[in-house]
């Protein structure tokens, strides 16, 4: 078969592990639809996080300092690029409501 025979124990891994991203694509979708694009990137960062707690505490990893270093970047350059982002926006938001206004 072109199957390979996996354990029990791991086919059960295997899904919970697509079960949990599917359902994480879902709400990434869902969360898309209902905000703004800049607040669903700060959250959707946290995966990152999550990726480096879990892989320590279930999986006993641990990691270099330009791994952790590597992932902070990340995590500190989107954070920077969505409040950005909603910074623009409040600003535009606030230019609009001024013009409307009459001021």
């Amino acid at each position: 078969s072109s199957v390979r025979h996996l354990p029990s124990e791991q086919w059960a891994w295997l899904v919970l592990v697509s079960s949990f991203a599917v359902a994480g694509s879902f709400t990434l979708n869902v969360g898309l639809q209902h905000e703004q694009a800049a607040m669903v990137a700060l959250i959707r960062n946290i995966d990152i996080v999550l990726a480096y707690g879990f892989d320590m505490v279930i999986f006993r990893h641990s990691f270099s300092a330009m791994s952790l270093l590597g992932g902070g970047l990340v995590v500190l350059a989107t954070i920077g690029s969505g409040l950005f982002e909603l910074l623009q926006q409040a600003g535009q938001y606030k230019k609009l409501r001024c013009e409307s206004v009459g001021e």
